[in-house]
């Protein structure tokens, strides 16, 4: 019968009452801190990866004018009669068109070009923005003549604003550029 009793108590868990203080405190402590320490690190990690893996503003600037100068040649090929499309980056660049005084050496008609541009009151904007544009050098030679005509029919560069829809289409041998209102 003894030996009965000592197998019950191994089925009815005796065994356990022994020593049933659970996990210490120091050990929960070293839990936490691995868990807190391993979200840390891979949030930098995860960090350390867009850094590498986003592009430039100027990279940006000239993927959005590569699709700007494709979209004007399907126009001015008679492909397309307008264009809408999105840009979407680079935040708080324009969209300017320069005539006689240019930025580089645009050959044609119009130096369509992506700059860094912010208004400033006590500054000329033209100016200004002419500099900028020298110094990132975003530009494209159109042979069509380019005119922006921007809200309000002010022919005023268009600011980049998170996603802009712009609309191109051909007004007598000239090609439009419209921001489509929001």
């Amino acid at each position: 019968m003894k030996n009965k009793r000592e197998k019950s108590k191994i089925f009815h868990h005796d065994f356990l009452k022994k020593d049933r203080k659970g996990i210490l405190m120091p050990e929960t402590l070293k839990i936490v801190l691995a868990v807190i320490g391993i979200t840390i690190l891979a949030y930098f990690t995860i960090s350390l990866i867009d850094i590498f893996l986003q592009d430039t503003d100027s990279e940006q600037a000239h993927e959005s004018l590569l699709l700007i100068t494709n979209e004007i040649s399907h126009i001015e090929s008679g492909n397309k009669l307008e264009s809408e499309f999105f840009l979407k980056s680079p935040d708080g660049w324009r969209i300017v068109v320069w005539g006689d005084e240019r930025p580089t050496k645009c050959d044609g008609g119009s130096c369509l070009c992506l700059c860094p541009c912010i208004i400033n009151p006590n500054q000329d904007f033209f100016y200004e923005c002419l500099k900028k544009c020298k110094k990132e050098n975003v530009c494209q030679g159109i042979q069509s003549k380019v005119r922006i005509l921007n809200s309000g029919d002010k022919k005023f560069p268009i600011l980049i604003d998170g996603i802009t829809s712009l609309k191109l289409f051909s007004e007598d041998k000239t090609i439009i550029i419209k921001e489509i209102e929001k």
